[in-house]
């Protein structure tokens, strides 16, 4: 009982919670085989000790779903972590939420419960800050407007959807870029936080191709179907 929980790795959770709410394999338990390259994504988090993981792929690989959707339900249930989710705009998160975060949950019969009962973003609803049964919490933050949007908040882990489009300072802003400012809502964390970026590569001098080379630079192939 002193050495507490023995937590799952990603890819542990998400054999035995996550559940595919469409697609092939609708309402089956996510397996390594269904999308062998996002096992081998979610292998290398698990085991190379990194907190900081950036990725990138084409149009319609499943990235969200990859590097957003299962780390989000395994920090909110395994870890009982909150976390922020960035957007380029807050007009998207309505849309995240309800298409692509929350039917994974809602299949989930571990994810479920989780789900707020009343208030704000129960009963298949929306809120920017959405506050689960557990105690952990989901707030949205907007790569647009104001520094003040992206301030008063913190959370040991941000996740960030498109980072590419809000990779620049405005006019609106005084200070460094959104992505920026929404990394730092994380630095309380020190050494327990962990940051995850997406992104389809827009130009060689883009955030997520700079972050990519930045850091271990690591290719994943898988052999053509046809």
């Amino acid at each position: 009982m002193a050495r507490g929980r023995r937590l799952r790795s990603r890819v542990e959770f998400a054999k035995q919670v996550i559940v595919l709410p469409e697609g092939p394999h609708e309402n089956e338990h996510w397996r390594p085989h269904f999308q062998p390259y996002a096992y081998h994504v979610l292998h290398l988090m698990d085991t190379l000790g990194f907190r900081k993981f950036r990725g990138t792929g084409c149009v319609q690989s499943g990235k969200t779903f990859t590097l957003d959707v299962i780390p989000l339900a395994w920090h909110i249930r395994e870890r009982k972590e909150n976390v922020i989710f960035g957007l380029p705009e807050m007009d998207m998160a309505e849309t995240k939420f309800l298409e692509e975060i929350l039917p994974v949950f809602e299949a989930s019969p571990e994810l479920r419960w989780l789900l707020p009962k009343k208030g704000r973003g129960s009963r298949g609803g929306f809120a920017t800050l959405i506050k689960f049964t557990n105690g952990c919490s989901l707030k949205f933050m907007g790569g647009s407007g104001k520094d003040s949007r992206r301030s008063g908040a913190t959370a040991p882990v941000v996740i960030k959807t498109e980072v590419d489009r809000y990779d620049q300072t405005t006019e609106a802003s005084r200070e460094t870029t959104a992505v920026e400012q929404m990394e730092a809502r994380t630095e309380a964390f020190d050494d327990r936080m962990f940051s995850y970026e997406e992104c389809t590569v827009t130009t060689q001098d883009g955030r997520i191709w700079s972050e990519f080379n930045a850091g271990t630079g690591t290719d994943l192939y898988t052999q053509c179907p046809f």
